[in-house]
């Protein structure tokens, strides 16, 4: 039996949905298992476990964006979108209005991708 092309690209994004499942299974658990203040020691480099909560959070977000987008560019974009509102909020401004204008931005970068193509 012959796949056609709709059917070829659908199996080529489902291993996307498993890898976020399991990109979401390492960060619940290091959410669950370690303090938001711990820090990781490798050879005298401490990394907070913040920075490595967002980075598996980007992961997450960009495989479930390409998955349910079928496009790795909105992945990317809507895992940017989300990180940085994340880290806005860590360092401190939490006004709606840089939300707003980071979703303003957002849009015009994916209309500017759209109209290259």
């Amino acid at each position: 039996m012959r796949l056609t092309k709709e059917k070829r690209k659908t199996k080529l994004y489902l291993p996307y949905l498993f890898l976020t499942f399991i990109v979401i299974g390492i960060l619940s658990f290091l959410f669950i298992n370690f303090p938001p203040n711990y820090s990781f020691e490798v050879i005298n480099l401490s990394i907070p476990v913040i920075y490595l909560s967002f980075a598996l959070t980007f992961l997450s977000i960009y495989f479930l964006g390409t998955f349910i987008f079928r496009g790795s560019v909105h992945g990317i974009i809507l895992s940017a979108l989300v990180i940085s509102y994340l880290v806005l909020r860590v360092v401190g401004i939490r006004q709606t209005f840089f939300l707003f204008l980071i979703i303003a931005l957002f849009i015009t970068i994916e209309l500017l991708l759209r109209k290259k193509k």
